[in-house]
């Protein structure tokens, strides 16, 4: 494949929606979790636990951030150990593993946590939706004092996390016709000033942004994308936006046929992972 497109939140549907429309006149895989919610689940006898799923690329983030995901038993021991264990077998053994087949290089993640490095394959595109009264917006990756244009002085909550490379002048890029909602996050420059030549809001992530387990951050030092629209939003917008994302990347894209049928490109490999343990 050219690119590896994610989806990971099952309550994104536009997102998905808009990547699986892309899949057969692309060359891109596809690689979603097969749910409904935004979380995966894991049982441990009678207790049901749940992980953000792009929140589990890394262990210390996964279990800072299991508290705000659990209460009762599935906060304690001895049932927090286990759901935590299945949760991170399920990462090793099926999502990592299915991540990289898309990207078309092997390797788990134990093997690239030890080294360091990510073995470079297909740049991967994330597909996700926003919701229009969530924080997480271009804004939120403003750097504050005098700022790019259209960021005002707010710190955002995503550039106090040091996602934000504020060595580049002019990121994030805002721009003024387009939904705040709307948005690109990219790993490289090139990408970047392509993206803001074509009038998107976009911003560059810094490769020294604190982990917090997702997978924009376990691909900091590689090539990567998360297109960003607006959940509920114009699924064509949605799709057009993908599409933008993975061209950028160097995916080839036949145009949709007419009365919305689709061009004749080749079929992508989806893995379909289900929600495990219930």
């Amino acid at each position: 494949p050219s690119v590896a497109m994610v989806h990971l939140h099952g309550n994104e549907s536009g997102a998905l929606r808009a990547a699986q429309a892309l899949v057969p006149r692309c060359d891109v895989n596809l690689i979603h979790l097969d749910g409904t919610t935004r979380h995966i689940h894991v049982s441990v006898g009678s207790h049901v636990c749940e992980a953000d799923p792009n929140r589990i690329f890394s262990n210390a983030p996964l279990t800072r951030l299991w508290p705000t995901w659990n209460r009762g038993a599935c906060a304690t021991e001895p049932v927090k150990s286990d759901a935590i264990r299945q949760v991170t077998d399920f990462r090793d053994q099926q999502l990592w593993p299915a991540i990289r087949r898309g990207m078309g290089v092997p390797g788990t993640l134990a093997e690239e946590m030890a080294e360091g490095v990510c073995r470079e394959g297909a740049p991967v595109a994330a597909f996700h939706n926003n919701d229009a009264s969530s924080s997480i917006d271009i804004l939120s990756y403003c750097p504050g004092g005098s700022g790019p244009s259209g960021c005002g002085s707010s710190v955002g909550r995503e550039a106090r996390a040091g996602a934000t490379d504020t060595s580049v002048s002019g990121n994030p890029h805002v721009e003024a016709s387009e939904d705040k909602d709307d948005f690109f996050l990219v790993t490289r420059r090139a990408d970047f000033d392509a993206l803001v030549a074509q009038g998107r809001n976009v911003v560059l992530q810094s490769p020294g942004v604190r982990d917090d387990g997702s997978l924009s951050v376990r691909f900091a030092f590689g090539r990567y994308a998360n297109v960003e629209a607006e959940l509920g939003g114009s699924a064509a917008r949605n799709e057009a936006m993908g599409e933008q994302a993975i061209t950028q990347l160097g995916a080839s894209c036949r145009p949709s046929g007419p009365a919305g049928q689709q061009g004749s490109g080749a079929i992508g490999v989806i893995a379909v992972l289900g929600q495990f343990g219930q």
